[in-house]
């Protein structure tokens, strides 16, 4: 029934045969699993349980952009497998419209970086294939990550889709000289702070003297 419901919102048929039957079956998979770790209190996040949980959404919501889905969906199909499940899992189906909301706004929050950063990661597909590479450069993986918001396993699944690589050492030695630089600049502003709590005291013996 998940599936037929995946195949609904694809308007395809199932089997057809083809590649589009792998995505359908990851979404009904990841759906599944992403309806559980939120009724279990899971929020999408960057670390832990959090993070899977985030992946997955991602993951099962550019499989449908790959079915030609091009919206949120996936929020849509928690409700069916609460349906499904309601007889061993009741308390599932109380849980539901939070669930969806949750669902909704990571979707919506991976829509938003998908349509900003897509653009630029197939100008880089488009230059490294006709400079004769199959390695994306890692500093333009690192610019996708820090301008437009893609993690590095994100780039690296559309890479995978279209046949290529990604220089991970050089992406890894453009995050560490970023991180090299935010620290120089924390210790600056340390310094001025307390440069300027310095002139304050002093400001203030001064006037405490020309009182006296």
């Amino acid at each position: 029934p998940l599936i037929e419901a995946v195949s609904e919102q694809a308007k395809r048929e199932y089997p057809s045969g083809d590649e589009g039957d792998v995505s359908v079956r990851v979404i009904a998979d990841h759906i599944r699993a992403v309806t559980f770790l939120i009724g279990d209190g899971v929020t999408p996040a960057n670390e832990g349980r959090g993070y899977v949980l985030r992946r997955l959404i991602r993951r099962a919501h550019r499989r449908g952009n790959l079915l030609n889905i091009d919206r949120p969906f996936l929020f849509e199909l928690a409700g069916r497998v609460a349906d499904i499940m309601k007889d061993a899992y009741p308390e599932i189906v109380a849980s539901i419209p939070y669930i969806s909301r949750v669902c909704l706004s990571e979707e919506e929050r991976f829509s938003f970086t998908m349509s900003s950063g897509l653009k630029f990661f197939d100008q880089v597909v488009r230059e490294t294939r006709e400079a004769g590479e199959r390695t994306l450069p890692g500093d333009k993986v690192f610019r996708l990550y820090d301008t437009f918001g893609f993690p590095l396993d994100l780039s690296q699944e559309l890479a995978r889709e279209k046949d290529l690589d990604i220089d991970e050492p050089g992406f890894a030695r453009e995050l560490e000289e970023q991180r090299r630089k935010a620290r120089l600049s924390w210790k600056g502003e340390e310094r001025q702070r307390e440069k300027a709590g310095a002139g304050d005291l002093g400001d203030l013996d001064s006037r405490s003297r020309a009182h006296e």
